[in-house]
């Protein structure tokens, strides 16, 4: 028997944790109020969660259940919005993480924009985020610090 979303959409992005597969996050498109969505029995059923982007599990979190995500909906004064954010439940919960790197002003600049988070193979603190502007930026400290390492300024 399959699963569906309340509301059978389409999904414009879905991932699920590499280390526990019951961990599925989804978010779906063409949604007049956005809504994102959290699996934790393998997708047999959804529940709704914090509406974000882009989401990455932890491939280091041997429970499956941690991960970093971004979301470019605000939530009370705009400068508190200028984070991460993490899940150590697998998604069922979202907390502020981190910040943002320093370049990004505000979560509704298209030209700042983040669409990936993205576990380096090999550091375990190590992440990455790139976006709009083919803005690539490097945190060695899991999103506390960054530094942009790529833009479209440097490629001339």
């Amino acid at each position: 028997e399959h699963s569906k979303l309340p509301g059978n959409p389409a999904i414009l992005m879905g991932v699920a944790s590499k280390n526990n597969f019951n961990y599925i996050y989804a978010l779906p498109s063409g949604q007049l109020n956005p809504k994102s969505y959290i699996s934790t029995d393998a997708g047999k059923t959804f529940k709704e969660t914090n509406m974000l982007v882009t989401v990455a599990y932890d491939p280091y979190d041997p429970t499956g259940k941690h991960a970093i995500g971004y979301s470019v909906l605000e939530i009370g004064p705009a400068s508190q919005n200028l984070t991460l954010w993490e899940t150590k439940d697998g998604g069922v919960t979202w907390n502020k993480y981190g910040k943002l790197p320093k370049e990004i002003t505000s979560i509704a600049n298209k030209k700042t924009k983040i669409s990936k988070v993205v576990w380096h193979p090999t550091e375990p603190k190590t992440i990455f985020l790139n976006g709009a502007g083919g803005r690539v930026y490097k945190s060695k400290d899991l999103g506390m610090t960054w530094e942009m390492i790529l833009s479209y300024e440097n490629l001339k």
